[in-house]
């Protein structure tokens, strides 16, 4: 799980190549297919190799959820959208539909599989869905810019900083879902971080100002 082992290549990878929301039977979720089944037991070890209650185990299970959570967001999303109880997933080839149940069927009890592809969510799966994924539409909408969010509020990092006049630092579509629905609370965990970046003693170091955009009217600038 080194910097520039497969497994790590393959995680980073993600989020920059292929923020969610998606389809399921997408391009971009092939990449979430692939590393989780070509990697995930680089991963999984760590918690063999530590017990259940080691940090080898913790850190398997978030590097778990980095690749499961944007595949159930998506799906959440879509059902949101669309308001369907059934992913066609006929397209898919049979290890990534292998993949799909496994996650959806095994791992989450959503519904099941059939034999042509096509994978039918429960009622309970999709109440679960809804109920649990929508909290997640915020934090995951800026997933892409989490992961840079020193280097974007100090500005030291070009690429980044180029990167907020696009999309790919928040997914627009997740962020209106989250609007529709309470997300309080979420601003506690931004007002957290933004304010550790101020309350230290290395002031050259300390961003010059903070800028809230798409904030409507601007209450979380003004707190």
């Amino acid at each position: 799980l080194g910097t520039k082992s497969d497994a790590a290549e393959a995680l980073l990878a993600l989020y920059a190549e292929a923020p969610p929301p998606f389809g399921l039977a997408s391009s971009e979720s092939a990449l979430y297919l692939f590393a989780w089944s070509h990697h995930r037991r680089a991963w999984r070890h760590l918690s063999e190799a530590s017990g259940v209650s080691g940090a080898g185990s913790s850190i398997a299970s978030l590097l778990d959820a980095v690749v499961i959570l944007p595949l159930l967001v998506s799906v959440a999303h879509s059902l949101l959208r669309e308001a369907n109880v059934t992913l066609d997933l006929s397209n898919l080839d049979i290890v990534e539909q292998a993949v799909v149940e496994e996650i959806l069927d095994d791992e989450f009890k959503l519904g099941s599989m059939d034999a042509t592809g096509v994978f039918t969510l429960s009622a309970e799966g999709a109440q679960t869905l809804e109920r649990s994924c929508r909290p997640l539409f915020w934090p995951v909408s800026r997933a892409s810019a989490l992961g840079r969010f020193e280097s974007l509020l100090r500005g030291s990092d070009s690429d980044a900083l180029a990167a907020l006049d696009t999309t790919t630092v928040v997914q627009a579509s997740l962020d209106d879902a989250v609007h529709d629905h309470e997300s309080e609370g979420l601003e506690e965990e931004v007002l957290r971080s933004v304010c550790s970046a101020f309350e230290n003693a290395d002031f050259d170091r300390q961003p010059s100002c903070v800028a809230v955009l798409g904030c409507g009217n601007d209450g979380l600038l003004l707190k």
